[in-house]
């Protein structure tokens, strides 16, 4: 009996069997209290999980209030129905709360738990889910291009969609053919490329300075360097994705998605005619000593429906004939009559 303010202590020893837990929920009875009035307790606890009594491997519920119980006992609102999940076993007011199990284990839920997406190819698809709601798919967010490599490369993204834009100029070289070139001296200067290892929806070959500023930019892999001026320059190829912007006049002012392979250099030497007195005299020529492209000043008749017309002649002279005499000379002036010395029409 305890009848003071100190209170007293209760020991269950090892091996007693009211010191082990009974029942489906392994239940172990603290006391059976009789009163004639109010009263209210708390109660210190300490467990021996090993049923050894060592402190080391113990637990302890000693906190303020702790386990306790206050009598008379008030009205407790809550679920009194047994069947219901939500049951509350010390509940004396029914609240109207009961519930029962979802299609998803859910006490009280509405199925949401478990209802979703169900295809597998889906970003959002949930293995837990049983009950299938495959509208709420989403096809988008997960997909995307999985290619480090690839200008749209998204590592945020699970699943290819093949939709990778990888842009690689490969290799540009003179596949053996000489670099080397006499321009400007009447003979084309024709150079193909050989492009390897190419990849990309777009490109181009460009013809640049060594600065980057580009002299032209064409499809075509082959070159006609014979009108262009003397000196040195490099071919490059261009690949590019749509978004890209590779409309600047200099190579350094291209963004987006592209790629620039390495140059191969050219060199072109000057060509032409280099003779002082030629019309088409050229400083600087290097390349042309056999003078076949030179031309000079010729002075003559340049029209056409003269006698003496000179087809050669780039200067006209003033020296045009239009009639031809008896004897067929142009500009002759030769008659027809008597040429016998005897006779008296002799003229």
């Amino acid at each position: 009996m305890i009848d003071g303010q100190v209170g007293g202590s209760w020991f269950a020893l090892n091996g007693n069997a009211n010191g082990y837990g009974q029942g489906v929920n392994n239940s172990v009875l603290l006391g059976q209290f009789t009163t004639d009035g109010d009263f209210s307790f708390n109660i210190g606890l300490t467990v021996f999980p090993n049923s050894d009594g060592s402190l080391l491997e113990s637990y302890f519920s000693c906190q303020d209030p702790g386990f306790g119980l206050t009598y008379p006992i008030e009205d407790i609102e809550g679920c009194i129905n047994e069947t219901a999940c939500n049951y509350n076993p010390f509940a004396t007011i029914d609240d109207g709360t009961c519930a029962e199990n979802d299609a998803c284990g859910v006490c009280g839920g509405d199925d949401s738990s478990c209802t979703g997406c169900t295809d597998i190819t889906a970003c959002n698809y949930d293995e837990n889910n049983t009950i299938e709601d495959n509208d709420s798919c989403d096809f988008e967010s997960c997909y995307g291009c999985t290619d480090p490599e690839a200008c749209n490369y998204d590592e945020t993204v699970t699943i290819d969609d093949e939709s990778c834009i990888i842009v690689h100029a490969g290799i540009v070289s003179a596949g053996g053919a000489s670099t080397t070139f006499c321009v400007n001296d009447g003979n084309d200067d024709i150079f193909s490329v050989a492009n390897g290892l190419f990849q990309g929806p777009n490109s181009l070959f460009l013809l640049v300075e060594a600065d980057g500023t580009i002299v032209s930019s064409q499809e075509s892999s082959e070159f006609n360097f014979e009108s262009t001026p003397a000196g040195t320059c490099f071919i490059q190829r261009l690949s590019y994705a749509d978004d890209a912007n590779v409309s600047g006049t200099n190579v350094n002012d291209f963004t987006g998605c592209f790629d620039l392979s390495s140059t191969l250099e050219i060199t072109k030497n000057q060509g032409g005619c280099s003779d002082p007195e030629a019309n088409n005299f050229q400083s600087g020529v290097v390349c042309n000593d056999d003078q076949s492209s030179c031309t000079y000043d010729i002075e003559g008749c340049t029209d056409e429906t003269a006698c003496n017309y000179n087809a050669e002649a780039n200067i006209e002279d003033d020296s045009c004939l239009f009639e031809v005499d008896c004897e067929g000379t142009c500009g002759g002036t030769a008659t027809e009559g008597c040429t016998d010395a005897e006779a008296c029409n002799y003229d």
